[in-house]
């Protein structure tokens, strides 16, 4: 926990570029260069209090041990220049480069987000360098890591036409100025100038080709033309070009962007099965041994001690046995 609260401690200024992948659900989003200020703060006592639920230090430091189980709660996240992640599953906020956590992390999104809620749907960054996340029927818009006034807002005042219950993924085209919001097997487009859904909209995913119904999550690779996908804990790379999912895809989005097949091992866990349990107990031995003997032992003390002391009760209520006196006499006689 120490540690864990010490490395938290402080985080510095990065640099943002792309609005990036989580682990099991996914929801990201594109981010031009631009600096974005984090807190510098000591992490609230709301941080420890949310350590008492977790299991294990381990199962918080390790997002692959972590999205081992399903896990119904999507989850946003922001990718960082040149290479940072960032994702927000639950109520955490995780900072990955080259396929590994970064000291600091994880921490609470109220941290970076103040009035942000916890398990967000979508995040995206719109024209004017603001953050749009959503959550159910509600939005958030954030300049930099500061909510905009009368934040949140119903998301049916976002644009009419928008989905009146919740959305899926939101990606942002910059070449053409369009945002593309999924939820199902449809999709609508948003004019980031006119601040209207265009005419026409929703339209079949299949549009896009050999992109799932339902993603969690896209973010675009403007300066290689490709838009990736993201569901459970696969992804898909979509050819801006040609329309379509490149050949050999999906593919596991947790070993090739997160090296979750690379992840060490705690040393200080025993291999757990695959299956159910997130909790391994293990037996000390020797301290259980030396926890025996402190309690035997005084135990044994304690029952001689109660012996003499009903032997010398008797020799004071009944006298001298008679068989000591005998023996006594006799002895006397030898003399």
């Amino acid at each position: 926990m120490s540690r864990l609260l010490s490395l938290a401690a402080s985080l510095g200024v990065y640099e943002v570029r792309l609005l990036g992948p989580s682990a099991e659900h996914l929801q990201l989003a594109v981010h031009r260069q631009k600096g974005l200020g984090l807190p510098r703060r000591p992490l609230s006592s709301s941080f420890a209090q949310h350590q008492k639920d977790t299991p294990s230090t381990w199962l918080l430091m390790s997002p692959c041990r972590s999205q081992r189980k399903s896990d119904p709660h999507k989850a946003a996240g922001y990718r960082f220049a040149p290479r940072y992640v960032m994702v927000f599953p639950d109520h955490w906020v995780w900072r990955m480069r080259d396929n590994s956590v970064l000291p600091g992390f994880p921490m609470l999104i109220s941290v970076f987000w103040k009035g942000l809620p916890s398990k967000i749907d979508a995040v995206y960054e719109n024209s004017e360098g603001k953050f749009v996340f959503f959550k159910g029927k509600q939005f958030w818009v954030y300049k930099d890591t500061k909510l905009e006034p009368d934040y949140p807002r119903d998301i049916t005042q976002f644009s009419h036409g928008m989905p009146s219950q919740s959305i899926e993924t939101a990606v942002w085209w910059e070449d053409v100025a369009k945002t593309y919001f999924f939820k199902g097997d449809r999709y609508w487009r948003y004019n980031e100038e006119k601040r209207t859904m265009d005419p026409g909209y929703p339209k079949p995913i299949s549009v896009w080709k050999g992109v799932p119904a339902s993603p969690q999550g896209a973010f675009v690779d403007k300066a290689h033309g490709f838009t990736y996908f993201y569901k459970g804990k696969e992804y898909w790379k979509f050819n801006n070009q040609l329309l379509r999912v490149e050949p050999g895809y999906p593919r596991s989005f947790v070993k090739d962007f997160m090296g979750c097949d690379r992840m060490p091992r705690d040393p200080g866990r025993q291999p757990a099965d695959d299956g159910n349990s997130d909790v391994v107990i293990e037996l000390d031995n020797e301290a259980s041994t030396v926890k025996a003997i402190a309690i035997v032992i005084p135990c044994v003390l304690a029952l001689c001690l109660l012996v003499l002391v009903y032997t010398v009760v008797q020799f004071k209520r009944k006298g001298t046995p008679r068989h000591i006196l005998y023996c006594k006499r006799s002895m006397q006689e030898w003399v």
